[in-house]
């Protein structure tokens, strides 16, 4: 499997030149600022703590899933970009499942 398609190419490419664009754009002074604050914001001790619970909860999986055969280290670029996205984004809506009795 390659390591990235066109598509993920192409992600990779803008995300890439909007960032350059912020950071060098005298006008993106109060983004940059606003950025600096919320990634300081990600690295409160409560919020490491969840994280960090999250991260060996799907390294557990993980491994239980290469000891059934289901999983192997060509799934890792997979797994990552699941764990960043829909991962990441579920972790944040777990209070809204939690209210919702129809969710399950």
């Amino acid at each position: 499997m390659d390591i990235l398609n066109n598509r993920e190419i192409a992600v990779v490419f803008w995300l890439i030149v909007i960032s350059i664009f912020f950071l060098s754009s005298s006008k993106m002074t109060k983004i940059r600022n606003s950025f600096k604050r919320m990634l300081a914001g990600l690295f409160v001790r409560q919020i490491i703590s969840v994280l960090s619970l999250m991260v060996t909860y799907m390294v557990i999986i993980i491994y239980w899933l290469s000891e059934l055969d289901l999983w192997n280290i060509e799934q890792l670029k997979n797994t990552v970009f699941w764990c960043i996205s829909v991962g990441f984004m579920s972790l944040f809506q777990l209070e809204k499942f939690k209210m919702d009795k129809s969710f399950f």
